[in-house]
C-alpha cells in the first residue's frame, strides 16, 4: 500500500469515528411500525427492536384485549431515554399502533377448567357431565396466550349434586365468572350378568362394570368386583342390578356336624385334633365344636375349609 492511500484509508478511519459509526455488524435500536403485545403492559421490546437489556422494561398499559391503541414515537423515544437507551432509530414514524389481539373463549375450555376444578376436590368427577343454571357469557382471551383457563370451586354438594365455581381468566383487569350448575356424575360399578340363584358363588366371570348414576348408589351397595367375587347369593340376584351387601353372604367354609381339624397353638407348641362342627361358619366365624376325645365342646375360629383354631381369650 503506498503512503498516499494509508492516508486515506486512516482520514476515513476518523471520519468514521467521529460521525459515532458503530462496528460491522452491530444492530442498531429501532422503532417498529406495528405492534401485537400478549398481557396488559407494553414493554419497551415490544416497541423497540434490539432494545438489549431493556426490552423487558415495562413502559405503558396495553389496549383492552382486541383494541387497538397509538403511541407516539416522541413519547416513545422519552420513555426509553429514561431507561438508559438513547440512539434509536425512528425509521421515519411518527406513531406506533399497538394491537392486543383476542379470541372467544370456547365452551369446550370453559367445560375443562371446571372439570379440573372439581376433580381436585374429588377425584370420582373427572367423567361427570355438567349442567349450567345460566349459559356463560361470550369471553375473550389474548389470542397469544395458550395456557389452559382455571376454575376454583366455590361449593360442592355431593349429595345434590351442585356446585358453584369461579372461571379464572388470564387477563388480570377482568374479574373471575360465577358459574353456577348441576353435576351428573357416574361411577364405575359391577353388576351381575345374569341371574344368580340363591346359594350360588359369584364369581369375576358373573360381574361386569357399567358407569351408573352416583344418586343411584345408596349406602350398604357393593360396587368393587373385588369384594363381591367368591361371595354367594343369599337371595336372588338379577343381572344388571346393583347388589346390596345384604344381598350376599361370605361362604360357609365348615358346616354343621362337619368333621373338622382342630389347631391348638400355645407357647410355640401346635397341636391337631379331630372335632364335630356343632354350627357352621364362614371364614373368621366363632363356632362351637366338639372335642371327640374329651366330650367337651370348645370355641374355635373358621381358618379355613373343614379347619377350625381354637380361640384364645385374653385372659389366657
Amino acid at each position: 500500500m503506498t503512503n498516499a492511500a494509508m492516508k486515506r484509508t486512516r482520514a476515513l478511519l476518523v471520519a468514521l469515528l467521529a460521525l459515532g459509526c458503530a462496528p460491522a455488524g452491530a444492530q442498531t435500536p429501532a422503532l417498529k411500525a406495528a405492534v401485537l403485545v400478549h398481557g396488559t403492559v407494553v414493554r419497551l421490546g415490544d416497541l423497540v427492536e434490539n432494545a438489549g437489556a431493556a426490552a423487558a422494561t415495562p413502559l405503558f398499559q396495553a389496549p383492552a384485549l382486541g383494541k387497538s391503541g397509538i403511541i407516539s414515537a416522541e413519547r416513545i423515544l422519552e420513555a426509553a431515554r429514561e431507561s438508559g437507551l438513547t440512539e434509536i432509530e425512528t425509521r421515519g414514524l411518527d406513531t406506533i399502533t399497538v394491537r392486543r389481539p383476542s379470541r372467544p373463549v370456547t365452551a369446550e375450555e370453559i367445560l375443562r377448567s371446571l372439570i379440573d376444578a372439581l376433580r381436585r376436590n374429588d377425584a370420582s368427577l373427572g367423567d361427570a357431565t355438567l349442567k349450567f343454571d345460566t349459559p356463560p357469557p361470550p369471553l375473550a382471551r389474548d389470542a397469544l396466550d395458550g395456557a389452559a383457563l382455571r376454575s376454583e370451586v366455590l361449593m360442592l354438594d355431593r349429595r345434590l349434586e351442585r356446585f358453584e365455581a369461579h372461571l379464572l381468566l388470564p387477563d388480570q383487569a377482568s374479574e373471575p365468572v360465577r358459574i353456577t350448575g348441576s353435576i351428573d356424575a357416574r361411577l364405575s360399578v359391577a353388576v351381575p350378568t345374569r341371574d344368580i340363584p340363591r346359594g350360588e358363588t359369584v364369581h369375576v366371570a358373573d360381574l361386569r362394570q357399567e358407569l351408573r348414576p352416583r344418586r343411584d348408589l345408596l349406602p350398604g351397595m357393593l360396587t368393587d368386583p373385588a369384594r363381591l367375587a367368591g361371595l354367594v347369593a343369599r337371595k336372588a340376584l338379577r343381572a344388571g342390578q346393583l347388589v346390596r351387601e345384604g344381598d350376599v353372604v361370605r361362604p360357609e367354609l365348615v358346616e354343621r356336624n362337619q368333621l373338622v381339624s382342630v389347631l391348638y397353638e400355645s407357647a410355640g407348641l401346635t397341636l391337631s385334633l379331630r372335632g364335630k362342627a356343632l354350627a357352621a361358619g364362614a371364614e373368621g366365624a366363632i363356632v362351637p365344636v366338639l372335642n371327640l376325645q374329651s366330650k367337651r365342646t370348645i370355641e374355635t375360629i373358621v381358618i379355613g375349609p373343614g379347619r377350625v383354631s381354637v380361640r384364645h381369650h385374653a385372659s389366657e
